[in-house]
This record gives structure tokens, sequence and C-alpha cells, in this order.
């Protein structure tokens, strides 16, 4: 790799490479066995069992050799949304043969609709398989810059984000899209750097790092975007160094043309809507999803409530100011300050990649102004970017410390700010993804502003609890729970627990008699509500907490069922 006065030579550290590559190593696997322990204490996600079924019609798809169409849908049928078949679902085909395969039957694990068991935990355990390996990945982009200290911090700082971490156990559409996305940008740099003439490997594992993106999210031609604009920069470049001609440009050129053909089409392989009309769906699904506006919700943001049509253009930027530990906000910081002092002209292309990967979604998103919620979600692949940016802006600072004693500081102040979230994730665990730092007074300041158990997680546990409780009291009579969320939320923790004495709150089936047991989130309601006496509301008899906020609240229905069964008479009789 081509080094400047900007990326940092490994050469010049203290300690030696091996060692600090052995511990790298070492915490990578620490890391993952942390993950995939912790991961079956998180809940299901609000919409997870909608792409769960859908990557079940997938494979249903294919089992049937294209007969069983249903996978061509758009998920209105199931209850979902209007776009479930312009994604690619790689994450959740594999899922569900992965299941499959544990449980002896794939044809079993994709033709039956619901499965209890264990079948969320197992795609938990594979959902922190895949944030592990975005982890890993940052860490060795940043050994690529930097060499093996700055791979070890770079690891050890995407572990230490709470909301990188929390997504990782339980988001099967952001999480995914992160991983491809981080790989195939670790896979660009070196492709560009060898432009004109890369090596095949590096064509097919670029190829390969664009498909998976493009399997699991449209979004993913966007990398085929970044691979022409190098291209021209490149061909810029080698005019005014005078050494443009035709062999130049034809040979670089057939590079690109290769793995945008072979990263496009591959990326259709898993998915049956890019497959039935591989020239014309693609670019179907990408301007459907790039003016998607048919989900309009209310979004609290600054303590005001907004439509997710209309917020202000700063939104994701603030979102992930706020929500990201202070070592990665000074590392920015410390970044730019190294980047002003840099020669303007880099010659390596992994800093440019870098940036343009971080910078260039969030300013698209301002300019053509989607629909935005729940936070930075769906912005969480830009997150690696900004990590390796942030891990550079300290070694740079180490770099330019000369005093042992100012190194000795900067180590305790790093130190410091690497335990905070550490310390809160432990103490508030598993609600690693409602972090706020120190900017917004944490959790307690952001509460009532921001939205923060949007996706239900908090649901498991409350059901958990509530089942735990029914069970000891010795319940003699079915009882009917309402719950925020979809159904399946707590209907899967629930139904495990209490059998057939368990029923879920159907307004059609159970009319005005109401539920017995309620579990309510946070999730729409306003300012003024989270902050009155309305929350936790009246009858509340278990709150699931983080950092002494209220998430979730189980409530025990303050109007008695033979007070209820005199309403519905007098409602009937009426």
């Amino acid at each position: 790799m081509k080094t400047n006065s900007f990326l940092l030579d490994p050469t010049h550290f203290s300690i030696s490479e091996l060692f600090l590559k052995r511990f790298f190593w070492v915490s990578a696997a620490l890391m993952l066995v942390i993950m995939t322990m912790i991961s079956s204490d998180y809940g299901m996600t609000w919409d997870e069992w909608v792409h769960a079924h859908y990557g079940k019609l997938i494979v249903r798809y294919f089992l049937t050799g294209g007969q069983d169409k249903a996978a061509l849908t758009s998920g209105a049928d199931i209850g979902g949304d209007l776009t479930l078949n312009l994604y690619g679902h790689l994450f959740d085909t594999i899922t569900t043969l992965i299941y499959g395969l544990k449980t002896g039957s794939i044809h079993r694990a994709a033709f039956q609709d619901l499965q209890w068991g264990d079948f969320y935990e197992t795609r938990h355990f594979i959902n922190a398989c895949v944030g592990f390996l975005i982890i890993l990945i940052i860490g060795l982009l940043c050994q690529r810059m930097a060499g093996w200290r700055a791979a070890s911090l770079g690891l050890w700082f995407a572990f230490l984000s709470p909301r990188l971490l929390g997504h990782s156990m339980n988001n099967p559409k952001d999480i995914p899209f992160a991983l491809t996305y981080t790989l195939a940008l670790y896979w660009m740099i070196p492709f560009l750097n060898e432009l004109p003439k890369p090596k095949w490997r590096r064509i097919l594992l670029l190829a390969l790092g664009v498909a998976l993106s493009i399997a699991v999210r449209i979004g993913g031609i966007l990398l085929l975007a970044y691979l022409f604009f190098f291209l021209f920069c490149f061909w810029v470049t080698q005019y005014f160094n005078h050494r443009l001609n035709t062999k130049v440009m034809s040979v670089s050129l057939t590079s690109v043309l290769i793995v945008s053909l072979l990263g496009y089409f591959g990326g259709l392989i898993f998915w049956p809507f890019g497959l039935e009309a591989p020239l014309k769906n693609p670019w179907i699904a990408f301007h459907e999803m790039s003016n998607y506006n048919a989900l309009v919700l209310g979004v609290l943001f600054e303590g005001e409530k907004y439509l997710s049509t209309h917020l202000p253009w700063y939104y994701i930027p603030k979102w992930i100011f706020i929500t990201s530990p202070l070592f990665i906000l000074l590392g920015w910081a410390f970044f730019v300050f190294a980047r002003w002092r840099a020669k303007p002209i880099d010659r390596d292309s992994a800093l440019k990649v870098l940036l343009l990967a971080a910078f260039f979604p969030i300013g698209y998103a301002i300019f053509k102004k989607p629909p935005l919620y729940d936070g930075w979600r769906h912005f969480i692949f830009v997150y690696p970017p900004f990590v390796v940016l942030a891990v550079l802006g300290w070694e740079h600072l180490w770099r330019l410390l000369q005093k042992t004693w100012l190194k000795a500081m900067a180590c305790v102040l790093l130190v410091v700010l690497l335990v905070r979230p550490a310390a809160w994730m432990v103490r508030n665990h598993p609600h690693a993804y409602v972090y706020f730092n120190e900017t917004v007074g944490g959790l307690k300041g952001a509460f009532g502003n921001y939205d923060t158990d949007y996706w239900g997680n908090s649901l498991k546990l409350a059901a958990e609890w509530l089942g735990e409780h029914l069970k000891e009291e010795g319940m003699y009579d079915p009882v009917v729970v309402s719950s925020d969320g979809s159904t399946l939320q707590t209907a899967y923790y629930l139904k495990t627990m209490l059998g057939d004495q368990y029923n879920p709150l159907v307004p059609s089936i159970h009319g005005t008699r109401g539920w017995d047991y309620g579990i309510g989130l946070t999730r729409n309601l306003s300012h003024d509500e989270l902050l009155s006496d309305k929350w936790p509301p009246e009858g509340t008899i278990h709150e699931i907490k983080a950092d002494g906020v209220t998430l979730c609240a189980v409530v025990k229905n303050p109007v008695p069922p033979w007070a209820r069964a005199i309403q519905e008479r007098l409602l009937k009789s009426r």
C-alpha cells in the first residue's frame, strides 16, 4: 500500500506488531463469544416477523423451481409494508436455510408459517455473527491504513459503540447491509490502488462485495456509482500526470465493467423479484425505494412531534452526533485537525473511499428528503467508515504528542471514555440500542425529546415477567393481553410460557370486554405525555427500565372484569 503524509506508517510503533496482531485476534475472539452469548437476551423487533416470513417465501420460490410466486408480492398480504419484494432479503433467506438444517428439514422451515421453539433465537444468533463481522472488518480496515494498533482500536471502538452493538443483536435489515457495504469498501480500496489493471483476485472479491450488498438491499448499486466515480478520478489524475492513454483507459474501464456486471447479476441470484426480470425489476426497485414516501409516521425529535416526511434537514447528522460515544466524537475532531495539517493531495485511495462512503449517503438524504424515522438505523451502514476516521484521529493525536506524560494522559482519557459506554451497556443490558451520549444528558436527558425503544426490544422482558407473574399467582382463567408493537413480539414468549391460557387481544373477538393485562411502549407518545403522569399509565404493575427511564410498562386493567361485563351489556342494550 502506498503511504503519504496523512496515512500512518505502522513500523513506527514502539510495541511490536506481532503482539498487537495477537491482541487483535484475541479481542476479536472474545467479542464473538460475548455477542453470540448475549444475543438470546434481545427481543424481536417490530416487523422482524414479517421479514422472517418473507425469507421463507423466498426459499419456497427456489424449492418449487419458481412455481410458488408468493415472494413476488409486495408483502401487504402478510401484514407487512408494500416494499418487501423490492429487497433482496439475503439475510432472511440464509437464516431460514440454517434453521432448516438445524431442525432437520429445510422444507418444513420454509412452509411452516410460525415457528415457536427457538426460531428467533437462532435468527438473533446469526444476526450477532453478522454484527461481529462488521466489527472485525472495521478493525481490518484500520489495520490496512495504520497497522495493528489502529486495528485493535477500531475493534474496541466499534464493539463499545452501544448503538452498533445493540442493533447487531436483532436488526435483520440494516446490520446485514452495513456488513456487505463495509466489506465492499474493504475490497474496493486495493482494487483502486491497483488501477489500471487490478489482479483478478481484487476484481472477483469486489464483485462479490457488490453482489452481496445488492442481494441485501438494492441500495448496494450505490457502490457501483462509487466505482465509476473513482475510475473517472483515476483518469483525471493520469491525465494531469501525462500518463493517460487509450490502453490505460480501456484496461481500467474493462476491470470496472467486469466488477459491475458480476456484482449486478450476482446480486440477483437469491432475489426472486430481480431474477424474474433482471434488466427491469432491479431498476424499478431502485426507483421506488429512492422515491418511497408511502410510510408517514409521527417522529419525536428535539421534544417536538414531526411527520416523518417533514423533519429538519439535520435529523440524521444530529442523531449520529448524540448517539455516538464521546471517544468517536473526539476522534473525528482529531481527524479533522490532522487532515488540516496534512498535504492537500493523498495518493492512496483509502481515505477518499471512506470519506465518500461516510458522507455521500447522508448528503444525498439531506438533498432528497426521504421519510425518516427510528433514529438513524437506516444509515447505520455509514458508521463503520466513521469509526475508522475516528481511529485515525486518535492515532494522529498519539503521534503528535512527543512527551511521555502527554501520551499517558491521552491514554488515560481514552480508557475513561471507553469504560463509560461499556459500563452503561452492562448496567442496562439488553437495551444497548437506546444509548445517548453525554451531549444530551444521556438517556435521561434524551427521554421525552427523542424516540427511545422505537423497535420494542423491551417487550421480551415485559412478556417474560408477565408470564412468570401469572404463573406465580396461580392463574385459573385465560387472560387477554394487549400489547404495543406487533402481536408476535409478546405472543412468541407468552404462548410458550402460558399455553392456551394466553390470548392476544383481538378486538373483533373480545369486543368491549377489552384486555386483562397490557404491555405498553413509549413509541408514538409526545414529549408532554412521556414527562407527565400519563407515563407509565394507571395500573402499571411492572416497568422495564434503562438508566432509570421507563421503556416499557406492564399494566393490569384498572377496570375489574365484572365491571367490564356490565359495560358490555349496557352497550349491547343501546
